[in-house]
């Protein structure tokens, strides 16, 4: 097990981290130490372990305040099979490197990466929160990977934590990476899901930002988790008021059946969102031209299916009783019966949209 840094050394190898000096150049570590490094221009440069960088523990092996973030590639078992080996892991390294600096730019290290994830620490909520964010608006900034089937866009999951863990040896361990972990795999393509233990470290003005979801069962816990999504897209009429809850009550549940052409799905209490869209990376692709390649998810909520939209042209929703509503980047509850038109009105037109069917628990 490596010894802690004294105060005096951190200074340095921060200050060579800065300057971009090699650790021989800095004479900061000796050869053999066994600490991290990154090549740069054929240089062995120093970088700071997850200790030094998130402050948050004195010593190794020792029980710690810190903040854990995962990130992972939505889809990407699926991208090998859209786009072959070669292209889809060079389209997982390029999000791995924007996600993994999109953590250092924020004040956070990346402690590893695994595959197509990358697990990172951070010394506060808020600059976790700032990574989370960054991540999102980066990769939805890069320009798709073209396919044999057309263009493919990339997304990103993202969850996180805050709370004690055991730090050893660079890497962190307990019931808070657990719990970080849980999140990002709550996630779909494209969302930030937290804690409501989280939020509340976060100012009021952040709050703003969230969208409470529904309590989730960790394995462990004997009290379900409050659930929370950060809304990170620029869209004035999603954004909600986080408030928490004074409850934790376990919901009555209500199956959703979908049908779209030939194919139909089933949907209950052990799924929390889905996806439309003419991304292939969708839960449901939609192959309408007036789709959005990311057009809504439909999410879970206690008893509840709501449809949330986020696309360019809207989404036309038509219910049993005949009305039609034009859902545009708001949301609204699903009930009954109806059809689900992505990008225009399914009245008086000949294709056909996605037929939507809530049953209720008695019923399913």
């Amino acid at each position: 097990m490596s010894t802690p840094l004294s105060l005096d050394l951190r200074v340095r190898v921060l200050a060579a981290v800065a300057s971009g000096l090699s650790h021989r150049q800095a004479g900061v570590f000796p050869v053999g130490s066994g600490e991290s490094t990154l090549r740069e221009d054929d240089r062995r440069v120093a970088v700071p372990t997850a200790l030094e960088v998130t402050g948050a523990c004195a010593m190794t092996s020792e029980s710690c305040e810190v903040g854990i973030l995962f990130s992972d590639v939505a889809g990407s078992t699926r991208l090998y099979e859209l786009l072959g080996d070669r292209a889809a892991l060079a389209a997982i390294e390029t999000c791995l490197g924007v996600m993994s600096e999109a953590v250092r730019s924020s004040g956070g290290v990346v402690v590893k990466t695994i595959g197509d994830e990358v697990m990172a620490a951070f010394r506060g909520v808020t600059q976790m929160c700032r990574a989370a964010i960054a991540m999102q608006r980066r990769i939805q900034d890069l320009p798709p990977v073209a396919g044999p089937r057309g263009e493919i866009r990339l997304s990103a999951r993202v969850g996180f934590h805050y709370g004690p863990a055991l730090e050893d040896a660079g890497d962190f361990f307990g019931d808070t990476v657990n719990v970080a972990s849980r999140m990002v795999g709550l996630a779909k393509g494209g969302q930030i899901i937290t804690t409501e233990e989280c939020v509340q470290r976060l100012a009021p003005a952040q709050r703003r930002t969230m969208r409470a979801l529904d309590s989730v069962s960790l394995k462990g816990k004997a009290r379900r988790v409050p659930a929370v999504e950060v809304l990170w897209r620029d869209f004035a009429d999603q954004t909600m008021i986080f408030r928490s809850r004074t409850t934790d009550p376990t919901p009555a549940w209500r199956r959703l059946k979908l049908r779209h052409q030939q194919e139909e799905w089933s949907f209950g209490e052990d799924r929390d969102t889905i996806t439309l869209g003419r991304e292939a990376g969708n839960d449901i692709v939609v192959t309408d031209h007036s789709a959005s390649r990311n057009h809504a998810t439909i999410e879970r909520r206690g008893d509840k299916w709501v449809l949330i939209d986020h696309s360019t042209n809207g989404t036309f929703v038509t219910f049993s009783d005949g009305e039609e509503l034009r859902v545009y980047r708001e949301e609204v509850i699903l009930w009954g019966a109806g059809v689900i038109a992505c990008g225009r009105s399914a009245a008086g037109m000949a294709f056909e949209g996605l037929r939507f069917h809530v049953i209720g628990a008695h019923d399913a």
